[in-house]
């Protein structure tokens, strides 16, 4: 591995690990780290926990609400969890779930309105079976309403809104003449490119142009008007058969062609995505590689502007599969799992909310050049970089091997 004489941090992309070389620095960095840790603690803080906590849920702000869906309980089953954090009360409320629960959909908001689109239901058999189902919420009516259903039947897709149209990307689907009602880690899958746009004004589908990467579990989010896809994982839907990528793809509906912009510099799936303030931050993660699984707690931001990535104080606690949305300026985290690949299905509770502080640019052009950091900078590496080892299926690295 490539490192360097004088004491600078290196980065190696596959394994996730920062290294030291030199002594001093290392305990002087680490000396500032310990000084400086609780003035940037105070960019995330601790919000109500939510009632039910779920792994594989998903979310979207609306309003002064941040809304929770989804969940994946024993045996595949959809648990169809559904609730609301109103902001202005400080309390969560459940909501009516949709008539037929999924997991691993799309949600976005348009107006006052929820989409639910695609997922996963369970057939007779333990699996995951792709859906086209297609659902809309209204915050004012508290009621479902079922739409035109998606062209494609998925799962694990990602969707983003420009104006009145939703963009439903990417996913997994049954293979074509498939002899079996549903996905499992053993069974081939369908790597989809494929992007769907829904018009909310019409209840119309129409097709544009597809990625140039057939891939899963990614985030999607919108800024002036041009959709960014970013991360997942490509071989399989399961974390277990799949490898996780950092591909950064940008999707312009006004020429309606993509292009590939920076990578995600640290390759994760299983993700939440969301924009604030100009750039697109991506959070948690998980990775299960050879002999070590683990869930990220990583906090990632990408400026469409400079093609620069920023690595900002990570999340208290590591989850995949998470709820993230914004709500008046600040990014709520929401549930998930902290084991890579589910376990136990026992989804956590925590409400993590991140008000936008002083942050300064850390990554190359090409998402993999490190650029050197001040020693009060290197505090943002430490705990960014160690992933939370399932005990039964890994081994914990050394931070400074």
């Amino acid at each position: 591995m490539p490192h360097s004489s004088d004491g600078t941090l290196i980065h190696k992309e596959n394994l996730n690990i920062q290294r030291f070389i030199g002594k001093p620095v290392f305990f002087l960095g680490l000396l500032v780290a310990l000084l400086t840790a609780p003035a940037l603690a105070e960019t995330w803080e601790a919000g109500p926990p939510i009632p039910e906590g779920a792994e594989e849920v998903v979310g979207t702000g609306v309003g002064n609400s941040m809304i929770v869906y989804g969940g994946l309980g024993p045996e595949y089953t959809p648990r169809g969890l559904f609730w609301m954090f109103d902001t202005s009360q400080e309390k969560w409320i459940e909501l009516p779930s949709d008539p037929t629960p999924v997991h691993h959909p799309a949600l976005v908001t348009v107006g006052n309105k929820v989409y639910l689109l695609g997922g996963f239901v369970r057939p007779d058999e333990i699996s995951w079976k792709p859906v086209n189902l297609a659902w809309m919420f209204d915050m004012d009516t508290r009621k479902w309403s079922s739409l035109k259903p998606l062209p494609a039947a998925r799962g694990a897709l990602t969707a983003a809104v420009v104006g009145s149209k939703i963009y439903a990307i990417g996913g997994v689907a049954l293979p074509d003449n498939a002899d079996f009602a549903g996905l499992t880690f053993n069974r081939p899958t369908k790597q989809l490119t494929v992007n769907e746009v829904y018009d909310t004004e019409t209840d119309t589908w129409s097709q544009a142009a597809p990625m140039s990467t057939q891939r899963n579990h990614m985030g999607a989010a919108t800024i002036d008007g041009k959709i960014y896809v970013i991360g997942g994982r490509i071989g399989s839907a399961y974390v277990l058969m799949s490898t996780n990528i950092g591909v950064n793809e940008v999707y312009d509906p006004e020429t309606d062609s993509w292009e590939p912009r920076a990578m995600l510099p640290t390759p994760r799936s299983g993700i939440g995505v969301v924009a604030l303030n100009g750039r697109i931050h991506v959070l948690g993660g998980e990775e299960w590689a050879h002999n070590r699984a683990g869930v990220f707690r990583q906090h990632e931001a990408y400026d469409p502007k400079t093609n620069r990535w920023h690595l900002l104080p990570n999340m208290r606690f590591p989850r995949h599969g998470l709820a993230v949305g914004v709500v008046n300026e600040k990014i709520y985290a929401v549930s998930g799992a902290n084991l890579a690949g589910g376990g136990d299905h026992k989804g956590k509770t925590y409400t993590e909310i991140y008000t936008l502080n002083g942050d300064r640019p850390f990554y190359g052009e090409r998402g993999k050049e490190l650029l050197k950091p001040s020693l009060s900078e290197s505090l943002h590496f430490f705990p960014a970089t160690w992933f939370h080892w399932h005990k039964n299926h890994a081994k914990r690295l050394n931070r400074f091997s």
